[in-house]
């Protein structure tokens, strides 16, 4: 992140020397021969005059600089601290947006609002290389605008410490046999390219334009760099412009010729006459228990709704077996003009043996179109998005369960106010169990400073699969890193024993870890 940085750092920095360089000559320490120099005032602490105090002075003098110097450390070090925590809290803002698969069922999800390459490039680079520019702006600000020796040499120098120093370690520390990729190519290619022009320029405009002087063009045009840049980083992110016809040409190529055989299926696909149905699960995942008797399952049919569909179904064995834990079905189903819904219903056999979860497939197929004078016409069967196989898991109701969280892991914002949590009932839904579950301290601290501690018994009655617990988040409206804490089921209990079958309870241990 630093080295990605650096060329950051150096266009946000050359307005601020634009003004100073064209007086730096005149402001600098005047250094003799022999190592002696010539000092100016400073910025806070002036020289402690006379020049040449006796051995007591300049102990007494070298005690109060080094105590000056370590207090502006420890400011400096605190501010930054803050600075950057502030930042990854600006950074790590997510919002909810909904998204509408193929198939029309919508999804609910979660997105950081701030690009991650925006903002490494932004807020990252001013908040790691804050130090080094505040330090320029006040020995600028503070000699009259008269560049020093120490801010442009510090920017300089943190830069290349940054590209060198930092990416050598960052290689050298990695583990015997192990191995790391940028993540993003495109990304890398693009800041890689402008550090080299960041560090092309400045010697430009400090060694060729204007020797020794920056002018206020030149620190203009440089901070114009900077725009142009971020932009650059986030259409290669985004794959936008000429990056998406690349990608579509990469893909034509290792296909060679897909894109004729796409143009032939189109013109040959039915929706191109106007006469298009699609059928297909929704949704395409069904869990029951093995005494409900029998399981329904949605077909739905969209496109063009003025004709006549069929579309044959039949089940197929899984882990579970036809005969031995379900019926076997198979047959067609006829959708009207207008309609959109129907359901295929499969029988459960329920037994007195346990057994784990297990699952069948029931298949569409031979999806068609009949029209008017009793001809057929294949229907739009060839978008592999659309899930024409459904898949129905059996829960054994012969054994108490075995209880795990849902998620294993829960990201919250402290603004959420109540957490909430659930808890998943597998392999059983016999009996009353009591599962008794408390909050653990991590980073995040309870007794109210980060959230209230909890704990209790959730109760799941016969045959009842899910649970959830709740937890208060405390909002204190102050800028913190992300922390976690834990939540921790203990054994389940059972309460009572239904009277249809034998078996008995399982439980297992489990934390989980809820990062907020």
């Amino acid at each position: 992140h630093r080295a990605m940085t650096s060329s950051s750092s150096l266009i946000l920095l050359a307005p601020v020397l634009a003004e100073a360089g064209s007086r730096t000559a005149a402001a600098r320490n005047d250094t003799k021969c022999g190592g002696s120099a010539r000092c100016k005032d400073g910025v806070i602490l002036p020289p402690w005059r006379p020049e040449d105090p006796e051995l007591p002075d300049r102990v007494a003098r070298a005690a109060i600089y080094l105590v000056g110097l370590a207090y502006m450390f420890l400011g400096v070090s605190i501010i930054a601290d803050r600075f950057m925590a502030s930042i990854e809290v600006i950074t790590s803002q997510e919002r909810e947006i909904t998204v509408q698969k193929a198939n029309g069922e919508k999804l609910t999800t979660t997105v950081r609002i701030w690009n991650e390459t925006v903002s490494n490039l932004t807020l990252m680079a001013l908040g790691s290389s804050a130090p080094e520019i505040l330090l320029s702006v006040v020995e600028v600000c503070g000699h009259n605008f008269d560049a020093g020796e120490l801010g442009p040499n510090t920017i300089v120098g943190s830069a290349a410490f940054n590209m060198f120093v930092i990416i050598g370690i960052c290689v050298y520390v990695i583990p015997d046999g192990e191995s790391r990729r940028v993540k993003h190519l495109r990304v890398f290619f693009v800041t890689a390219a402008w550090s080299v022009f960041a560090y092309t320029w400045l010697y430009l405009i400090l060694a060729y334009f204007s020797p020794g002087v920056v002018e206020i063009w030149e620190g203009l045009l440089t901070l114009f760099f900077f725009p142009v840049c971020v932009g650059f980083a986030y259409v290669a992110d985004r794959r936008l412009l000429f990056y998406k016809y690349v990608y579509k040409r990469h893909r034509a190529g290792k296909r060679r010729g897909g894109d004729r055989r796409d143009r032939g299926r189109a013109r040959a696909s039915p929706r191109g006459r106007g006469r298009s149905a699609r059928v297909f699960f929704h949704p395409a995942r069904y869990r029951c228990s093995e005494n409900c008797g029998s399981v329904a399952l949605t077909v739905i049919r969209d496109g063009d709704l003025s004709s006549t569909v069929a579309v044959d179904f039949r089940t197929q064995d899984g882990t579970a077996k036809a005969a031995w834990d379900f019926r076997s079905a198979e047959g067609t189903l006829v959708f009207g003009a207008g309609e959109t819904r129907k359901e295929i219903r499969v029988d459960i056999v329920d037994d007195d043996i346990f057994e784990e979860e297990e699952h069948f497939l029931v298949h569409l197929s031979g999806a068609r179109v009949l029209s008017g004078g009793g001809g057929v016409e294949a229907a739009d069967g060839d978008d592999p998005a659309l899930p024409r196989t459904a898949t129905v898991a059996i829960f054994d109701d012969d054994h108490a369960g075995v209880f795990t969280f849902e998620e294993p892991t829960v990201t919250v914002s402290e603004s959420v106010g109540v957490m909430e949590i659930r808890v998943v009932r597998t392999a059983g839904a016999r009996g009353a169990v009591a599962v008794p579950y408390r909050t653990i301290e991590g980073t995040a601290k309870g007794g109210g400073e980060d959230f209230e501690d909890t704990r209790g018994v959730l109760r799941f009655d016969d045959d009842e699969i899910c649970q959830t617990l709740r937890i208060n988040i405390v909002d204190d409206e102050a800028y913190e890193k992300n922390k976690k804490f834990w939540v921790e089921m203990d054994e389940p209990r059972l309460l009572e024993m239904s009277r249809r079958k034998g078996g008995g309870v399982w439980g297992v241990w489990s934390r989980s870890p809820l990062v907020r």
